[in-house]
C-alpha cells in the first residue's frame, strides 16, 4: 500500500535537527543488529553532524530530499550524488521503521532520479546483514555488482556494491 499523504521536498537548514534525529534513530534500527551502540554513537555524531548535513543540503551536486507525512514529520530522506554526467550514487536511504513498506522510499528514489534526468546508472552500497535494505533494493532493480570489506571505527563490513541501469 502507497502512502499517498506523503510529500517530497528538499532539504533545508531548519529540516536539519529533525533530519538528524531520523538519522540516528534508523541507524541504531538498522544498523543496531550488528554494530556496537559506540560505533553507531561515533558514526552518527560524525557523518549526520548538522554542519556536515548543511554542506550536503547546500551542495548542487547532491539531492537531498525528505518525505513528510500528513502531519508534516519526517518519515524518510535520501541523498543521491552526481559521479558524472551519466551516473549517480545512492548516498542514503532511509525510512523510520514505522513507515516502511509504505511505498516511501520508493517515491524518494523515484524523484531522486527526476533530479538528475539524464541519469544512465545508479549505484549504492548496502551492508550485507542490512536485509531490508538488500531486498528493497533487490525489488526497485539493482543488482549486486560487487562486494568488499569496508572498517568502520574498527568493526568491519561486509559491503554489496549494486547497480541499476536506467536506460540503454
Amino acid at each position: 500500500m502507497v502512502n499517498s499523504m506523503i510529500t517530497i521536498e528538499t532539504v533545508t537548514v531548519r529540516d536539519i535537527p529533525e533530519v538528524k534525529q531520523l538519522l540516528s534513530y534508523t541507524w541504531k534500527d538498522t544498523y543496531g543488529i550488528f554494530l556496537s551502540a559506540k560505533t553507531i554513537e561515533k558514526v552518527t555524531a560524525v557523518w549526520h553532524h548538522p554542519e556536515a548535513l548543511k554542506s550536503q543540503a547546500e551542495n548542487p551536486n547532491i539531492y537531498f530530499a525528505i518525505a513528510k507525512d500528513e502531519n508534516h514529520k519526517i518519515v524518510g530522506l535520501i541523498t543521491v550524488g552526481r559521479i558524472d554526467e551519466k551516473s549517480v550514487s545512492l548516498g542514503r536511504l532511509y525510512v523510520h521503521p514505522e513507515a516502511q513498506r509504505q511505498g516511501i522510499g520508493h517515491q524518494l528514489l523515484t524523484a531522486a532520479l527526476k533530479a538528475f534526468p539524464n541519469t544512465e546508472v545508479i549505484r549504492l552500497e548496502v551492508e550485507e546483514e542490512n536485509k531490508k535494505g538488500v531486498s528493497f533494493y533487490s525489488k526497485q532493480g539493482f543488482r549486486e555488482v560487487e562486494r568488499k570489506i569496508d572498517e568502520i571505527e574498527g568493526e568491519q563490513m561486509k559491503i554489496i556494491v549494486m547497480e541499476k541501469t536506467l536506460c540503454c
